[in-house]
């Protein structure tokens, strides 16, 4: 046996191996970085040792000694104690912010780990910022000894300080870099005649390279490893920049992460169906978060089973939010917002909530009663019981009709359930802030797994993937600010802080020693790809903006591209456009070629047979304003939401202005007229209500009763008017017209058209409310008539088509001559008159206007 430890050094994770289990004995303990590692690891040894994680090792060392874990909920109780209770300077007014906590936390736990002496940080402390970390840092460090207690981020950093820990024979795979305080207790725990491996070589991650160095300073014997790459992962790795493409490297760039969780699940959905067993399978992202809802999604349309190791707290769920939103409510002293916040709350069933916020809104009062005297049971008051603050939580979810949703969701179910069972129960008297303190640490404390099927397809971030193997590795998000994942510098210690440390030999991982992480967490990703290994980036982020490469994507070696997959769902082979692809497409770009216009650049084959339509003029007005808008909008069914609106308020003013028998039948037969088009809106796909439907018709009602009482007190009558198709002479051609009168103003035996409009003006329309009036006049067989606002009951326009207007009829038929001979011709190029509308148009994420658009 050999006396000194051994680290087995090398660019290849694969020769490393080899190289390892030469070196094992039946005594030895295989430590790996992760459970599951260890069964990955143990498949390719011909012993079978004992497994250990070196935070199973560290745990082991510190119960044998007396400690017990600290719980999450029990670790911010002990930081908030020690926050209120200590002599602080530059975070005396900060101690109960928002924030502080977690930040704080942080911060103690990047000291455990860079293995850091509370004395040491005193020595260096400056600022009075900095002596406030090393204050909270020693009062913590303090704390956990004298309670014999540690937590999850400093088990290493404590049990590598303990006088007696005892030594294991051991071998250890598959880290990618040790962060100090695991080199101080592998260091100490591994006997003479241990080995461990890291892939340091060219190409190597810096982080990678400085843990080999600290190793060797510590008395490590290296041996260098060489060996011929055995799995994709090796040859990707043994490739670096070059530009020979490495067989069973593929490479994918999407529009944006949707479609690149589409595409990767495509290709898993086809290893499957090839016989790939999933657990064989790896999907890889950087933040587990930022993917698992796209990802369980897509993969519960493909029918791909997913398994994830993803914890998420509850607070991180609509429940949470819900529960998180009353806790609020109570830390601000019931102000208008965050009341609102939780009346309004998706969750919840009140149906006033909505109604109340607007009515609230310009005033914005505090308190409960503000809302409504009913609810002033949401408040626990003070003192009271844990007990009673969780009664109250009990109480909101049965008010809100949250049992209800659980009947038709199970996820719900279980989440309810889950947060009833850790509610605190304590029957003793205490303060308001301590009982709501105790629902908080409930909802940051419980987890729960964000996939959880018996088996799939492995989801997992880069440190569940460290010294894992898999047929089949997808690694998502190469691209800048994912994979790296963005940092900053820390808000109470800086990087400039840091490297003053640093010379005073204390050091603290900064922003660029953390970059060397990634690089090399992003190599353990590579080593994990054994057949095939898929790296795909999105090329936008959420919201749109554009998003680099990541260097990490840069430095692949080439290879080959990802083929288009079959649809993985029904659903997408059902909204497929055939039309774009195979000999379609080809014949598409040849017809571009030569420059001849085709349906897809805004020309309908054979012309529109404008005869065989009934028009109304509110759709001749839109298509005076751009063709392409009109194609859009009545053609294509991409209605404008505020087009909407604007038919919903015509159609309640109408029916309230002509119902004679009082406002209050009036305001009966608007809201009755409101609700039957909305039904009919809905019932034809074209408009949504929405769960904004409540409020939004009791803003269109209170503008409608506005208006009544305007025009009433003004002594005005009117009637219904009927409005049938007509057939009108355009420019040589017949057109079935619906033209709108909306309704008529009675003058004693003398009816006057009236036209209902929101406004003077319609930009950018050739067709203008003048025209629209004039012709609707004409309609009616009328001499004159008027339009009025749905908005304030003004009167816009007044003309007599027989009389000195007459000019303005001549001027509508022309115009509408025009737009009507060039839907006939089949042009619905973008046409817009002033270029300014483009900005407002509802179509525009449809429409290639600059490069089809055509002159008026």
């Amino acid at each position: 046996m050999t006396t000194h430890k051994t680290l087995l050094l090398g660019p290849l994770p694969g020769p490393l191996l080899t190289a390892l289990a030469a070196r094992l004995t039946p005594d030895m303990t295989l430590i790996v970085p992760n459970v599951q590692a260890g069964t990955s690891v143990a498949r390719y040894l011909a012993l079978r040792p004992r497994i250990l994680t070196l935070t199973q090792l560290a745990r082991s060392a510190l119960r044998r000694d007396g400690w017990s874990l600290l719980r999450p909920g029990e670790r911010d109780r002990m930081m908030q104690a020690l926050l209120d209770e200590l002599q602080l300077e530059y975070l005396d007014g900060l101690r109960r912010r928002p924030g502080t906590l977690s930040v704080v936390a942080g911060l103690i736990g990047e000291f455990q780990r860079a293995n850091v002496t509370p004395a040491a940080l005193q020595a260096v402390a400056g600022s009075p910022r900095e002596r406030d970390v090393a204050r909270l840092y020693g009062a913590y460090h303090s704390k956990c000894q004298a309670d014999r207690r540690y937590d999850a981020a400093g088990a290493e950093h404590l049990a590598a300080s303990l006088s007696d820990l005892p030594g294991v024979h051991a071998v250890a795979h598959g880290f990618a870099y040790l962060d100090a305080a695991q080199q101080a207790l592998i260091s100490r725990v591994l006997l003479p005649g241990s080995a461990m491996t890291l892939p340091a070589g060219p190409g190597a991650a810096s982080r990678t390279l400085d843990t080999a160095a600290a190793l060797v300073s510590a008395g490590w014997a290296p041996v260098q490893v060489n060996g011929a790459p055995s799995t994709v992962g090796d040859r990707v790795m043994a490739a670096g920049q070059g530009e020979v493409a490495v067989v069973g490297l593929r490479r994918a760039e999407y529009a944006d992460l949707t479609a690149e969780v589409r595409g990767v699940l495509q290709v898993v959905r086809d290893r499957l169906e090839e016989g790939v067993p999933p657990e064989e399978i790896a999907v890889i992202v950087r933040t587990e978060a930022r993917y698992v809802e796209t990802l369980a999604d897509v993969a519960a349309e493909y029918r791909i089973p997913l398994l994830s190791g993803l914890q998420r707290s509850l607070l991180d769920t609509g429940l949470g939010r819900l529960v998180q939103a009353w806790l609020t409510a109570h830390t601000s002293g019931w102000s208008y917002a965050a009341v609102r916040a939780l009346l309004t709350d998706p969750l919840l069933e009140w149906p006033p909530g909505l109604e109340r916020a607007r009515q609230l809104r310009t005033r914005r009062p505090a308190g409960l009663s503000a809302w409504d005297d009913d609810l002033l049971w949401l408040a626990v008051p003070d003192p009271t019981t844990r007990a009673q603050a969780a009664g109250v939580v009990r109480r909101l979810l049965t008010w809100g009709g949250v049992p209800i949703r659980c009947r038709v969701d199970p996820e719900l179910n279980r989440l309810v359930a889950t947060l009833l069972r850790h509610l605190p129960q304590g029957a003793a008297p205490c303060e308001q802030g301590a009982a709501l303190g105790s629902v908080a640490a409930a909802l940051r404390a419980v987890t729960l797994p964000a996939l959880l099927t018996p088996s799939g397809v492995r989801v997992l971030n880069p440190l569940g993937a460290l010294g894992r193997q898999f047929r089949v590795v997808a690694v998502l998000g190469l691209s800048s600010g994912i994979f790296p994942a963005r940092r900053s510098d820390h808000p109470l210690v800086d990087a400039t802080t840091r490297a003053r440390w640093a010379a005073q030999e204390v050091i603290v991982p900064d922003v660029t020693a953390l970059a060397g992480v990634e690089h090399a967490l992003f190599r353990g990703c590579v080593a994990a790809a054994r057949d095939e290994l898929i790296v795909t980036r999105p090329r936008r982020d959420v919201a749109g903006a554009p998003l680099l490469p990541s260097p990490f994507w840069e430095q692949l070696a080439r290879g080959t591209p990802l083929d288009r997959c079959r649809l993985g769902s029904a659903l997408e082979r059902e909204v497929e456009c055939p039309g774009l692809r195979g000999q379609v497409g080809a014949a598409l770009d040849a017809a571009r070629s030569r420059r001849v216009l085709t349906l897809h650049s805004g020309m309908l084959p054979g012309g529109f047979d404008v005869a065989t339509r009934t028009w109304t003029l509110q759709e001749l007005q839109l298509a005076s304003i751009c063709r392409y808008r009109w194609y859009a909008e009545s053609l294509l069914g991409l209605t404008d939401p505020e087009r909407v609106w604007a038919d919903l308020q015509r159609t309640a003013v109408g029916a309230a202005l002509c119902t004679g028998d009082g406002q209050a039948q009036a305001m009966g037969a608007a809201d009755s007229a409101l609700e039957r088009r909305a039904h009919t809106l809905a019932r034809t796909r074209h408009w949504r209500p929405g769960r904004l439907w409540a409020a939004r018709r009791l803003e269109l009602l209170g503008g409608v009763r506005m208006v009544y009482e305007r025009l009433s007190a003004q002594g005005r009558q009117f009637g219904n008017a009927r409005s049938l198709p007509a057939r009108w002479a355009v420019g040589g051609r017949m057109l079935t017209v619906r033209a709108r009168v909306d309704l008529v103003e009675l003058h004693g035996r003398r009816q006057v058209p009236t036209v209902l409009l929101r406004g003077e003006t319609v930009p950018g329309a050739r067709l203008t409310p003048g025209h629209v009036l004039a012709l609707s006049v004409q309609a009616a067989r009328a001499s004159a008539g008027q339009s009025v606002s749905v908005v304030n009951g003004d009167t816009l326009h007044t003309l007599n088509i027989v009389g000195p207007q007459k000019k303005v009829l001549a001027e509508a038929q022309e115009q509408l001559a025009a737009v009507v001979e060039a839907i006939a011709s089949g042009d619905v190029r973008p046409s817009p008159v002033q270029p300014r509308v483009c900005g407002s148009c509802p179509v525009r994420a449809v429409c290639r206007v600059g490069q089809l658009a055509v002159s008026a």
